[in-house]
């Protein structure tokens, strides 16, 4: 049965905190740090007023987080206070979840184990440390020594079927169980610490029944979704990053060349550095000034962008917007991927920067450019920014991808499989994964190809070949925007050969999305 895209998300989020943080234990500063300054940060923000609060202990070994990573998963799959009761204890959700049951209302549903199948993106909660409370005894307690984890994966082995899930503080860590299932799919009760119940997971179903926020409404009264953003020339249809202004009008001998390249190879946009950690020099805005000057006397659009390196997220906002418009441009490109040359972000400092970039660039459009296969890369950051941005721009660089471990953790919609060591097939998962995070609320989608080398032992001639590849056998342009390179500039990018087959591939007249 197929599952729904809130319920995806929640397993690709406790995924990627799994990827991140297991067997770093809690004592450690970087499953501290993520429990302390961002779990319990975000949910204090999302839910001030609960009773408990969220101002625990510094000695982490001195209280039980689980329930608040289950709790901090749940509110970065987008559910809100009205969806989930978020606490430091999984009583409290438990019970609340049963109420919804009894009622006959609500997102998250208590199902008994006899009744109900599990499926990814549910909970399984149980007893912990020899407790014995039943799910009629939960209904009216707040308190007893309980846990949760969220379902990730169903399957079978040897015969045998399993829940896999992942849970917080399972030995002092972010671990993943299986659970073992009946062969009609039914949690197998076991003797110690048995199980509660299976919750539900039923964000589509509830979101599905009302119309989006800002649904118009036809002259008969019916509710329609409102149109998707309206990209502009800058973000539309082929064209490329530039790196380093500088290095890049050295290579091609001047500003003019430049822009007579890109338009050679029949881009209709570019995408122009403004800015790193910190603003650039004298020399780098002369030089992009003469460049956004050139491509627009070619009838090609330029957005700035930029380094983000979450730092202090207001002051980097305030930034992107002086840099971008100081030479003359309205829209913006955010290069956000956490991780990255130390970058550090959590979902508050997310929607601080992209606020303060949305709000400030005076009509003007705003991408974020990120990693291309989210679910390993901190999903939750970038479903943050969804209510923010105008598009995403993964940089999807195939290098020699898809590989066995995705081809075993990711299969198509539509059912199949994904073709190993495949540039267009690891586009079409990257963009498949992205599709999945924004869920009901989606945003075009930018796809960056890769025409580098000199990383990982990628050569010259190993990147001519999979661009042509990729360019050879790449279908499905109706389900991007744009096109576009990393990238233009000098050093090992865009070498004769890439600008000749991107040239014959004639990318400006593919069917784009609208």
């Amino acid at each position: 049965m197929a599952t729904n895209p809130y319920a995806q998300r929640l397993a690709l989020v406790a995924s990627a905190e799994h990827r991140d943080y297991s067997g770093i234990l809690e004592t450690d500063i970087p499953l501290k740090k993520q429990i302390y300054n961002v779990y319990l940060a975000d949910l204090a923000h999302a839910n001030p007023e609960d009773e408990l609060g969220w101002d625990m202990s510094s000695n982490i070994t001195s209280w039980a987080w689980s329930a608040t990573f289950v709790s901090w998963c749940v509110l970065k799959s987008g559910a809100s206070n009205a969806d989930f009761d978020f606490s430091i204890r999984h009583a409290k959700y438990i019970k609340f979840c049963i109420a919804n049951t009894d009622s006959d209302s609500g997102t998250f549903r208590a199902r008994k184990l006899e009744d109900y199948s599990p499926r990814v993106g549910d909970l399984i909660c149980g007893n912990r440390g020899g407790g014995q409370v039943t799910f009629d005894q939960a209904r009216t307690l707040d308190s007893y020594n309980s846990h949760g984890a969220i379902v990730v994966e169903l399957t079978v082995q040897d015969g045998v079927h399993y829940a896999v899930t992942i849970g917080g503080n399972e030995r002092d860590s972010i671990r993943k169980t299986m659970v073992r299932l009946t062969q009609q799919g039914r949690v197998k009760q076991r003797g110690t610490d048995p199980y509660i119940c299976v919750i539900q997971n039923g964000m589509d179903a509830v979101h599905a029944a009302l119309p989006p926020a800002d649904a118009q409404a036809d002259p008969e009264g019916a509710a329609r979704p409102a149109a998707a953003p309206s990209l502009p020339p800058s973000m539309r249809k082929h064209g490329t990053f530039v790196y380093d202004p500088r290095d890049t009008i050295t290579k091609y001998g001047s500003a003019k060349n430049v822009a007579l390249a890109a338009q050679r190879m029949g881009m209709s946009h570019a995408w122009l550095r403004v800015h790193g950690r910190t603003p650039p020099t004298a020399a780098t805005i002369s030089a992009n000034q003469a460049l956004a000057d050139a491509f627009r006397d070619e009838g090609i659009a330029v957005a700035g962008w930029g380094w983000c390196q979450g730092e202090n997220p207001v002051t980097e906002a305030a930034t992107a917007v002086r840099e971008t418009q100081r030479i003359g441009l309205v829209d913006y490109v955010a290069d956000i991927e956490p991780g990255h040359n130390n970058s550090m972000w959590t979902s508050t400092e997310i929607k601080k920067f992209c606020d303060g970039v949305k709000s400030h660039l005076d009509g003007g459009k705003f991408c974020v450019s990120a990693f291309a296969l989210l679910d390993w890369h901190e999903p939750h950051l970038y479903a943050a920014a969804l209510p923010y941005v105008d598009a995403f721009a993964p940089q999807i660089y195939w290098f020699n991808f898809p590989n066995s471990r995705m081809l075993a953790q990711f299969k198509p919609p539509a059912g199949g499989n994904y073709t190993k060591d495949s540039a267009p097939s690891y586009a079409d998962l990257c963009l498949d994964r992205w599709r999945l995070m924004m869920g009901n609320t989606p945003k075009p989608l930018i796809l960056t190809g890769q025409a580098y080398w000199d990383e990982g032992g990628f050569s010259q001639q190993d990147a001519e070949a999979k661009l042509q590849e990729f360019l050879d056998d790449r279908r499905g342009y109706n389900g991007i925007s744009a096109i576009n390179w990393w990238h233009l500039g000098g050093g090992s990018s865009m070498s004769f050969a890439m600008r000749e087959a991107i040239r014959a591939a004639d990318l400006a007249n593919k069917p784009y999305a609208p």
